[in-house]
């Protein structure tokens, strides 16, 4: 029988090609753009799935009131934190530290690598991301200094084969003895933390013995609380316990802390600074793709469902004589949803095309690595055989419900009886819904592209086009940097060049400067190290003073140039000449303020731009800035890669 309902069905909609596709050209447009979005959003709440244990699993997170800055949440704490949680609250049964490392050259014998993904751990970790090891002990691998973990891929990448990876000799920024004590799985992309190389925490702490000071805000430290344990009361604990540890030193009071479950690590942390968070999205934003998808769903279906009505006039005689002939109104019902199932199989099957042609630019521009996968993803499976049965359930059920109702004798007289009132009314409803729907989404989408083109065209403060940054690996930045520079600087095409902490001249640390003891005379300001090259390549115009120059030869230990948000947090009207300490409860050293820089956004436009102070350090140039011309766009970059392998011939040259 629903053989037979199917076979009439797609017989009538094969006559009717024209009306037939339309709907499946309609519908498939409005599905291909719900499941896309759906596999966006899937893929946002697939982030930390991995983890074992998840729910037990949190984020220390501080709140730190910082002068000129105000209340601002971090990610990062002191290394001693997770050790005494672990000695002092019987709640907190596991811990770990992550500390980043960030890009690494690594030296396997003879062959030279760069590799990403380089942190500071404790064993521990294993625990906290369900870290399995193909090869190794995960009790031994990551307890002496200078053990090192690889992924897989990793491994086979140094030694090709994994059996000759354990126990062989890796070199960091030229420093030995580093050993490789096991080989992990190759963890999951969907996740806050990218892990492809492990490094002791034990090895950290011999190169930077600072680690271990209560001052140390440097790594993010995960906890795990034992089964049953009240959040509010191990937040309090937490707060009253610390405070006895505490020692000042950047702030004008403690800061207080808080526990963030590693599951809200990914949509939830956007008012987090200094955090590790791959891929960072957004909860609300989320929310708001889940109500537009539904909505395009809801007008696809609303299409159908007019499209048929407005039909019906067409059909009002075919129902007229099928009911003359014995067809009741449960046979024209089933036909009706045969149609609609058959509309919307071919909708799915043609939406699916159109998803596979558009994942690569939608890939593209929201930066994700989406794609179809039948046989592994079973929710997507599950997902579109249910949006199968709703669609067609959706679009069917009214136009056949509403065209069955017509009445034989009415029909063949010419007249629809009192359906079509009805029909016409709820027609004109949808109508209106649909038009009101669309309106909304345009308006949605117009008000996003002006605020992305507003963020686009926004003036920074600086110019950065036609700037590259070099990035200077390897330890011994002074000599790089030195070496590196004016070798740049003899390239045709290449206009100027700077040294710097990083490209947008800001290092990822912040201090305090204090001009004396007192609270209101302290700042929290964000630090750079450039040289005296950097503000003129950038185009940053100074407000007052003037630029580091080798005119100068005690710029590099005496002098500091600040933004306009750090002097107007002070009042200065002459800040020229002001003598400060740079860094906390340093009570020697003082430098003398030569020059105030106009704002710039040297981080997201989304963020106020906070008060910021640079002084020479060549030890902590991080990147070469190199500004070309246009003309000379192609050819300049292999060019400073020839220059680079020249002088440094065992390091990667990245940018």
């Amino acid at each position: 029988m629903i053989r037979n309902y199917l076979k009439i069905a797609l017989r009538r909609l094969i006559r009717q090609f024209s009306y037939t596709a339309i709907n499946v050209i309609g519908l498939s447009a409005g599905i291909a753009s719900f499941l896309l979005i759906m596999m966006y959003i899937q893929y946002h709440f697939s982030f930390d799935k991995h983890i074992p244990d998840i729910g037990s699993w949190h984020r220390v997170v501080q709140i730190q009131m910082a002068q000129g800055v105000g209340e601002q949440h971090v990610a990062v704490n002191m290394g001693p934190l997770s050790e005494t949680l672990l000695e002092e609250l019987p709640e907190v049964v596991d811990a770990a530290r992550v500390m980043d490392w960030g890009a690494r050259p690594v030296r396997v014998g003879d062959s030279f690598f760069s590799q990403e993904n380089v942190v500071w751990t404790d064993p521990s970790a294993f625990r906290l991301f369900g870290i399995r090891l193909l090869m190794g002990n995960v009790e031994d691998a990551l307890k002496d200094p200078k053990s090192v973990v690889l992924s897989e891929t990793v491994a086979k990448k140094y030694f090709g084969e994994l059996e000759k990876a354990l126990g062989q000799n890796l070199e960091f920024n030229n420093e030995t003895g580093y050993v490789v004590t096991g080989i992990m799985e190759d963890q999951p992309q969907n996740a806050h933390l990218l892990l492809d190389m492990l490094v002791s925490y034990e090895s950290a702490l011999i190169s930077y013995p600072w680690l271990r000071d209560w001052g140390s805000n440097s790594m993010p430290v995960y906890i795990k609380l034992s089964e049953g344990a009240n959040f509010e009361d191990v937040t309090v604990k937490l707060n009253e316990g610390l405070n006895r540890y505490y020692t000042e030193n950047a702030f004008s009071q403690p800061p207080r802390m808080y526990l963030q479950p590693v599951s809200d690590i990914h949509l939830h942390s956007g008012h987090i600074k200094f955090q590790i968070n791959h891929k960072q999205g957004d909860y609300r934003m989320v929310l708001v793709f889940i109500v537009i998808a539904i909505l395009i769903i809801v007008i696809a279906c609303i299409n159908f469902i007019n499209l048929a009505i407005a039909r019906s006039v067409k059909r009002a005689k075919e129902v007229g004589v099928r009911k003359v002939l014995g067809a009741n109104r449960i046979n024209l019902i089933y036909q009706f949803l045969g149609e609609s199932i058959i509309i919307t199989f071919l909708s799915i099957i043609l939406a699916l095309i159109l998803v596979e042609v558009s994942l690569p630019e939608f890939n593209r521009l929201l930066d994700t690595e989406l794609s179809i996968q039948f046989a592994s993803n079973l929710l997507f499976n599950g997902g579109l055989f249910l949006l199968w049965v709703l669609i067609s359930f959706m679009s069917g059920i009214y136009p056949a419900f509403f065209m069955s109702r017509y009445q034989a004798v009415d029909v063949l007289k010419g007249s629809r009886g009192q359906a079509s009132g009805i029909g016409g009314w709820l027609s004109r409803a949808l109508v209106v819904f649909q038009f009101s729907v669309a309106i909304i989404l345009i308006f949605v989408v117009v008000v996003t592209n002006r605020q992305i083109n507003y963020v686009l065209k926004k003036d920074l403060g600086y110019n950065y086009t036609q700037v590259l940054g070099v990035f200077l690996q390897g330890g011994n930045q002074s000599q790089k940097a030195a070496l590196l520079k004016p070798a740049l600087q003899q390239i045709a095409g290449i206009q100027s060049v700077a040294a710097a902490s990083f490209i947008n001249g800001v290092a990822g640390n912040q201090s305090t400067i204090a001009v004396d003891d007192t609270t209101n005379t302290r700042l929290m300001v964000r630090f750079g190290y450039v040289d005296e090259d950097f503000f003129p390549l950038m185009e940053i115009p100074f407000v007052s003073g003037r630029n580091f120059s080798k005119d100068f030869p005690n710029d590099e230990t005496q002098s500091v140039i600040l933004n306009q948000a750090a002097v107007n947090y002070f009042g200065w009207e002459e800040p020229i000449g002001m003598r400060f300490r740079p860094f906390g409860m340093d009570t020697i050293n003082k430098r003398t303020v030569i020059g105030v820089i106009s704002d710039y956004h040297y981080y997201s436009v989304h963020h106020k731009i906070e008060p910021a102070a640079w002084i020479i350090s060549p030890n902590n140039y991080y990147t070469m800035c190199v500004r070309y011309s246009a003309d000379d766009a192609k050819t300049v970059v292999p060019l400073i890669e020839e220059e680079w392998n020249k002088l440094f011939p065992n390091i990667p040259f990245e940018h």
